[in-house]
C-alpha cells in the first residue's frame, strides 16, 4: 500500500475523458505561480470502443484510475504503463459512473442506465482489457457491430426561397419555401 507522503508522489496528475473514447493524464507538477501555465502530457489510455462517461482516481493507489463507458464496461488502468489492469463486463447497458470504494481496497462500484449499481473485486476478475468489440452496440447488415462506414457527406445549401441537400455523388432534394398565404402577409 503506497503512502500519501510527498517524496511518495513523484507528479501532480490530472485525468480527463471524453467522447473521442481516449482518458488523457496530464502532468501538472511543472506548473508554479510564476510560470505560464503548460499542460504535459504523461499518458493517453486506449481500449474503450465507445464514450467514456466517468473517472476515478484510486484513494488506496494514486497510479490507478478507473473509467466507465458507453460500451458497457467499467475498466481500471495502470497510470505510468497505460496498461489495462481489470475490466468489468456484467453491465447489460451503458455504464456511466464508477468509484473507489474509500474502505475496501481493490473494489469499484459502477451504476448503468439498466438502473443498477455494481460492486466489482479487482482480485476476483480475470480480464485485463475492454473488448476489442463494443458489446452493446448493435450489429449490422453483415451481422457483427463493427462500426460502419458513414454515408456519402451532404451539403445543405440554404437561400431564401429555397433549402437544397447535395450529397457526394451530385444527387440534390429541394424544398421550396411555399409562397405566404393571404393571412400571413
Amino acid at each position: 500500500e503506497p503512502s500519501d507522503t510527498p517524496a511518495d508522489i513523484p507528479q501532480l496528475l490530472l485525468g480527463s475523458c471524453s467522447d473521442d473514447n481516449l482518458i488523457c493524464i496530464q502532468d501538472l507538477s511543472s506548473i508554479t505561480p510564476s510560470t505560464t501555465p503548460t499542460l504535459k502530457s504523461h499518458q493517453t489510455l486506449r481500449g474503450h470502443t465507445a464514450r467514456i462517461t466517468d473517472i476515478d482516481w484510486n484513494p488506496h493507489n494514486y497510479k490507478q484510475i478507473v473509467s466507465s463507458s458507453y460500451d458497457g464496461t467499467a475498466q481500471v488502468w495502470d497510470v505510468e504503463s497505460g496498461a489495462g489492469v481489470s475490466s468489468f463486463r456484467g453491465h447489460a447497458g451503458r455504464v456511466f459512473s464508477v468509484r473507489w470504494s474509500h474502505t475496501k481496497l481493490d473494489c469499484v462500484f459502477s451504476g448503468s442506465d439498466e438502473f443498477t449499481v455494481r460492486q466489482w473485486r479487482i482480485s476476483d476478475n480475470a480480464e485485463k482489457i475492454p473488448p476489442k468489440v463494443n458489446p452493446l452496440a448493435p450489429p449490422n447488415k453483415s451481422g457483427n457491430n463493427r462500426k460502419k462506414k458513414r454515408g456519402a457527406k451532404k451539403n445543405v445549401v440554404i437561400s431564401e426561397n429555397k433549402v437544397e441537400v447535395v450529397s457526394e455523388s451530385d444527387k440534390a432534394n429541394t424544398w421550396r419555401k411555399s409562397q405566404p398565404s393571404q393571412e400571413e402577409s
